[in-house]
């Protein structure tokens, strides 16, 4: 047995039941709380808890007391219940996010150098595509403009 079905917790939230600890295995159980087990049940009146820590509290080492002491005035006193932020643990390969924002995740499209950087700012003619047939920039021989028309290479711009 291990903790109760979602249609048996719905059944004990609408009668407004506590769920009975048998319909919860023992493995969940939480027995070590160490207060409990020597102070007795919770729902006992806060008088008779504080005059059983008081005969206990007598019969204890100084240091025990001390730290006992602290406990309670940290309880009394204290911001509350603190929580510590949870550990986060790094992931292996790319972070996520790191991937540029304008291109596609999946892409396979290599990021320019400097100086291609440098040349497209000027304008260099040299780094773009120069067709076979017609010599002409931005285009290769499979985009030519001028597909079965035949350039003689006297009309042929040098590149």
């Amino acid at each position: 047995m291990a903790l109760p079905c979602e249609h048996q917790l719905l059944d004990f939230l609408t009668a407004c039941e506590p769920i009975p600890m048998s319909s919860i295995g023992k493995h969940w159980w939480i027995t070590d709380c160490g207060i409990h087990d020597t102070l007795g049940p919770v729902n006992e009146p806060i008088d008779e808890v504080l005059d059983a820590f008081g005969e206990k509290y007598a019969n204890w080492p100084a240091s025990r007391q001390a730290a006992a002491r602290a406990l309670l005035h940290d309880t009394m006193h204290g911001p509350g219940p603190s929580f510590r932020e949870p550990l986060v643990q790094r992931t292996r390969g790319r972070p996520v996010g790191a991937t540029a924002q304008n291109e596609p995740a999946n892409s396979t499209r290599r990021d320019p150098s400097a100086f291609e950087h440098v040349a497209a700012q000027v304008g260099d003619n040299r780094s773009r595509n120069r067709c076979s047939r017609c010599a002409q920039p931005g285009h290769n021989s499979r985009r030519c403009p001028r597909v079965g028309i035949n350039v003689p290479d006297a009309d042929r711009e040098d590149a």
